[in-house]
């Protein structure tokens, strides 16, 4: 029988939505053989991975989207879409004075920091080889643009090595080598999940639409040039799933992190609405496998299979 992987994608605050297509699929009995993520579906991953229990993974995310510090990036980056000249120049020196500010360091907070409490959060290490489910998290390697798929070691540095939001998160350091957001290069990590052991993949799609007004600013222009970026890369890599199940959530940034319960339950409404597809998936073997497969052997070089310690 062929091995059920789930490729969880970045996305910050929209990737919350993956825990409500895990409640479903869970409730369905659709057992996970593996799951790879990146960013912010390296922490869902992770948890569930380990616990096998949506319900524990749903209670932990919003316990963590409560926290001051979530709350606070969600201030920093918020900003009003709609407003006169005014508005549009105010936001722009805000904008600005972030860049400036981030020129003097390599994010806004260290990676160094934000492992010793997260360590110091759970008490004790979490290792690759105790999870219930084969998991793999991705992360961009700064010095070779390779991406890197961790798969053994500790959990935490891999998880905020792929949560590293150029700019936000300093890079961080693994075996003498810098990491930042896997999602820089691989929003939906199929071609991951398929390297460690996935057969039949489901894929999650929460992918922010491209903004339909004008930029009004220089940091507008860059957003959605990173947009248009990410798209490309989700459809390509996303073209690769056995399933995969698109979650629209307008007007939710990455950011947003207040929206998390609607997230959650949009991402339960989609799964629900495909259960026939799901059911139908779960019958036929892999539609896909022998293209994937073909692919893979021609950018073999691009990915590393690597252990995570510090």
């Amino acid at each position: 029988m062929e091995k059920i992987g789930l490729a969880l994608s970045g996305g910050g605050a929209r990737s919350l939505c993956q825990i409500g297509v895990i409640k479903v699929l869970e409730k369905e009995g659709i057992s996970i053989d593996v799951i790879t993520g990146t960013s912010m579906g390296a922490i869902i991953g992770a948890i569930y991975s380990f616990t096998k229990n949506a319900e524990f993974l749903e209670e932990a995310i919003l316990r963590f989207t409560s926290e001051k510090n979530v709350k606070k990036i969600e201030r920093i980056f918020s900003r009003f879409k709609k407003g006169g000249f005014i508005k549009r120049v105010s936001n722009g020196l805000k904008n600005l004075s972030l860049f400036i500010y981030d020129s003097f360091k390599t994010g806004l907070f260290s990676s160094e920091t934000v492992i010793e409490r997260v360590e110091r959060y759970f008490k004790k290490e979490f290792f690759f080889e105790d999870a219930k489910i084969n998991l793999g998290i991705t992360a961009t390697q700064c010095e070779t643009g390779k991406l890197a798929i961790f798969n053994k070691g500790k959990i935490f540095p891999a998880i905020i090595a792929s949560s590293a939001i150029p700019g936000l998160i300093t890079p961080v350091k693994i075996n003498g080598k810098r990491y930042v957001d896997g999602g820089v290069i691989s929003t939906i990590p199929v071609f991951a999940n398929a390297f460690i052991g996935g057969e039949k993949i489901i894929g999650i799609e929460n992918e922010s639409s491209i903004l339909k007004e004008k930029p009004s600013n220089t940091f507008e222009i860059f957003v959605q040039m990173e947009k248009i970026k990410s798209r490309y890369i989700t459809e390509f890599e996303g073209s690769f799933c056995d399933l995969l199940l698109k979650v629209e959530l307008p007007g939710v940034e990455w950011f947003n992190f207040s929206y998390a319960k609607r997230c959650i339950q949009e991402g339960e409404r989609v799964c629900k609405e495909n259960l026939d597809k799901i059911e139908s998936f779960m019958k036929r073997e892999s539609r896909v496998r022998d293209l994937r497969e073909k692919v893979m052997e021609k950018i073999k070089d691009f990915f590393l299979l690597t252990e995570s310690s510090v």
